[in-house]
Formats: structure tokens, sequence, C-alpha cells
């Protein structure tokens, strides 16, 4: 096992291996639980939705970086469109989720400080929750206009920066421990 583990450590560092089995059983298990948590375990209307979603998606930012963390929220996102549609599938919003899986990624992959956490937090929630997605669902909407929206969702963005970085705060300082231990991430 030990000698495993080096291995894996030395190939990543020449290039050679970047995921292995384990890794995408895992990154599968996050997208279905990113899925069920989105789809039937949020509180929604049409322009707004309060969600733990966004749990798998940090998880896998923190363990195997943006690419992983990208891949699992688009992946979510387009199969939750899919499978359990709350419309028509709109390509817009999984642009939104792979781009927030990279800054998600980008910012608790190496480090999960609290101003790393806050930053994830603030810079997904305005620019993706707030400005991208108000963008979408104006383009979708004949009813809603852009400004109109940013000020609906405003509210909404400030509110899940919150809870994004209290419950990412204790996850990378509780769960996701147990996590790594329990699996082969390095």
């Amino acid at each position: 096992m030990l000698n495993q583990e080096k291995n894996s450590k030395r190939d990543l560092k020449k290039g050679k291996k970047l995921f292995t089995l384990e890794t995408f059983i895992v990154l599968a298990l996050l997208v279905a639980i990113e899925v069920i948590l989105t789809r039937f375990f949020s509180l929604k209307q049409w322009n707004l939705r309060f969600s733990f979603g966004f749990i798998p998606i940090v998880i896998a930012a923190i363990l195997y970086g943006p690419i992983a963390s990208a891949t699992v929220a688009a992946c979510a996102d387009f199969l939750g469109a899919i499978l359990f549609p709350m419309g028509a599938y709109f390509p817009g919003f999984t642009i939104t989720a792979f781009i927030s899986g990279i800054i998600y990624g980008l910012f608790l992959h190496k480090k999960q400080s609290l101003p790393n956490i806050v930053g994830a937090a603030v810079v997904t929630q305005f620019i993706c929750g707030l400005v991208m997605n108000s963008y979408w669902l104006s383009i979708i909407s004949s009813k809603s206009t852009f400004w109109g929206l940013i000020s609906v969702r405003s509210i909404q963005s400030v509110v899940m920066s919150i809870v994004i970085i209290s419950v990412t705060y204790v996850l990378s300082k509780t769960i996701v421990p147990i996590i790594k231990k329990a699996i082969v991430i390095m």
C-alpha cells in the first residue's frame, strides 16, 4: 500500500496519472450527492434557489482541485437538468456550474484558510450566482430584466455566501480530514 502511494505521488509529479479508478468513483459519488441535494433538498422558485448542493463541489475542490470540482459541478448540473428537469435545459447554467467549480478549486485545493473560504464563497456567489445566473435567467425569461433580477437575487447571494462560508469552514476542519483518511488522495 505504501509503495503504491509513493508510485502515485511520483506519477502525479511526472504528469502520468491524473485520475485513478478510485478518484472517478469518488467523483461520481459526489455528482450523485450534488444532484440529490440540488434537485430534492432545496428551496426554490423560478429565479431563486437556496441549496446545499455546493457541498460535494467544495469537497471535490478540497480533495482533487479545480478540474475535478468543475467536472463534478458541470456533470451534476447537466445530469440533474436531464434526469429531473425544472424546465427546459439551458447550457448557460452548466457553464456557470463549471466556472464555480474552477473557482472553488482554485481557492480551496491547497489551503482552506478562512480568507480562502470567504474568497471562494464571495466570488462564486457574486460572479457566478448573481451576475451569470441572473443573465441566463434574463435570457430565458421574457418577464424579467437583468437589473431587475440582480436586485432580487442579491439577497440570495448574501445569504448563500454566509451559509457557504460557515458550512465550508466546518467541512474543511471536520469531515474532509476523515474522507482523506478513508481514501488515498496523495
